[in-house]
């Protein structure tokens, strides 16, 4: 449910429907997301830990940060080099698992039915 909630208030951010400025209210978040308040601080201090979201000193609460263009750039490109390095890690991992199983007939073959 964190991981739904994260993927669609990021996305919202992205795509420009809450503006830089915009205040993330957590009780409207909640009714629009239909997770707990628990969820959605979780969730905004996960994306304000990703300069996404900023915390004023004010008081006010969480709102889309306000970033530079040249900021934004840098954010995307190394969230593009680590989602690129875990997926080619992964498949790494698949490699070496599917080697210790052997091919999936020689699998069927050892199980008894």
């Amino acid at each position: 449910m964190q991981k739904d909630a994260y993927t669609l208030i990021m996305e919202a951010i992205e795509a420009g429907v809450y503006k830089p400025g915009d205040r993330l209210v957590e009780r409207d978040l909640c009714t629009q997301l239909g997770v707990s308040r628990t969820i959605v601080r979780e969730v905004l201090r996960h994306l304000e830990s990703e300069g996404l979201v900023a915390n004023p000193v004010n008081n006010k609460g969480p709102m889309v940060a306000r970033l530079e263009l040249d900021e934004a750039r840098q954010i995307y490109e190394i969230r593009a080099a680590l989602e690129g390095m875990a997926a080619r890690l992964s498949c790494i991992d698949a490699d070496e698992s599917s080697a210790a199983i052997g091919t999936p007939q020689s699998a069927v073959s050892r199980c008894s039915l």
